[in-house]
């Protein structure tokens, strides 16, 4: 259950309220980790923010590709809109590991959330919330299906504060 702890104490940190950055791509997020995303924010009465972001040195610029993009961005997070929680979208370009980090310092995450699904890009996912891990001051949260399955399979645990 430290995933569920690490969680709490970082939503817990700083008053109420406050962002929870989670970053997407676009393309492998599972139900149950958005779902996950928003009971978080909306118990700590924290805005989620999804972030996406493009790294022009490894994706070709394509206006149609990018205006997609935050279409669904924009439509994901409309989907997850609701009276107890704010949801804002955000396209950034540049290198995932900086626009990330000063995102989450621009806004002063409370925490970063990278949901780890695992895909082919997995291994790049975890190095990616390594490096954020060592460089953000807000803590780095990576999950994936199984921890969110394993709180759920015990609520009381999730409960507790």
């Amino acid at each position: 259950m430290a995933i569920c702890k690490a969680a709490q104490i970082a939503m817990k940190s700083s008053d109420a309220g406050g962002v929870l950055l989670y970053v997407t791509d676009l393309m492998s997020d599972s139900q149950d980790l958005l779902d996950f995303a928003c009971e978080l924010a909306e118990r700590h009465g924290a805005r989620l923010e999804l972030l996406h972001v493009i790294d022009p040195e490894q994706t070709p610029s394509m206006p149609d590709a990018q205006m997609d993009n935050q279409y669904r961005l924009e439509t994901l997070a409309c989907s997850l809109q609701s009276p107890k929680m704010e949801t804002r979208a955000v396209l950034l370009f540049g290198d995932p590991e900086d626009v990330i980090w000063k995102r989450a310092v621009d806004i002063k995450a409370k925490l970063i959330a990278l949901p780890s699904n695992g895909s082919a890009t997995e291994r790049a996912w975890k190095a990616l919330a390594r490096r954020l891990k060592r460089k953000c001051v807000c803590p780095v949260l990576s999950f994936s299906h199984f921890s969110v399955r394993r709180m759920r399979s015990d609520p009381l645990q999730w409960m507790l504060h």
